[in-house]
């Protein structure tokens, strides 16, 4: 898979460029999951799994409507606006850190015009989790897929003590249950090949190449599945 990387190149784009980059972050992200299988930081997983299902709706999403990075632009600065806004608020008193708040000032302000011209382009404001699914025209299961890596990442009552309370026994390092462990293997493998049928309207590529890994990423896909059942 490493070799589609450096197959790629944006086809000029500012969707383009953020969709190369989205798969750079897919890369990272199944590398993780399988250097975590079976180490101490297992429980981990599912937390990666879900930040790749959140960034794969923002791929397909980019690839039916290119126009889409402008509200992943927006969406990323009011996030930054209120961010600095609430550090200034905490130190702005502060005399000790009179240069962090200028720098911070002067950030906000940028990040303010950038959020003011793309108002002026029409772009709407905030994405929220279940919009970004509608938009990449994510599948209910996998809906319900990120519900419930959410209720892991978020540790809720459930699966923390689901996670570290086993047997009357305060577990460490506990592994994985079976049904997030063939999610941990499935769900990372069937993305990135997804995400391979969508490089087309993103970037460049010498496409006999990438048809030829996407057959290997199809054959390692059912090997996987195979295994778990």
């Amino acid at each position: 898979m490493r070799e589609c990387l450096f197959l790629c190149t944006s086809n000029g784009t500012q969707a383009g460029e953020v969709g190369c980059a989205i798969i750079g972050h897919r890369f990272d992200g199944y590398r993780a999951c399988l250097h975590l299988i079976g180490s101490p930081g297992e429980a981990s997983i599912p937390g990666i799994l879900r930040i790749l299902l959140e960034s794969f709706a923002d791929l397909r999403a980019l690839a039916a409507d290119p126009t889409y990075v402008r509200r992943m632009l927006m969406q990323a600065s009011q996030k930054r606006h209120r961010v600095v806004a609430g550090m200034l608020a905490a130190y702005k008193d502060n005399a000790e850190h009179k240069g962090t708040v200028e720098r911070a000032e002067r950030e906000l302000a940028a990040i303010a015009k950038v959020i003011a011209d793309l108002k002026d382009e029409g772009v709407s404001g905030g994405l929220t989790v279940a919009e970004r699914f509608k938009l990449g025209d994510l599948s209910l299961e996998q809906g319900f897929i990120y519900g419930d890596l959410s209720a892991h990442t978020h540790a809720d009552f459930a699966s923390i003590m689901a996670r570290h309370l086993g047997k009357e026994k305060l577990q460490l390092g506990a592994p994985l249950s079976d049904q997030s462990f063939v999610k941990a293997l499935v769900l990372p493998t069937f993305i990135l090949l997804d995400s391979l049928l969508l490089m087309s309207k993103l970037a460049m590529f010498d496409e006999t190449k990438m048809t030829q890994l996407r057959e290997r990423g199809v054959s390692l896909h059912h090997e996987l599945r195979a295994m778990t059942v």
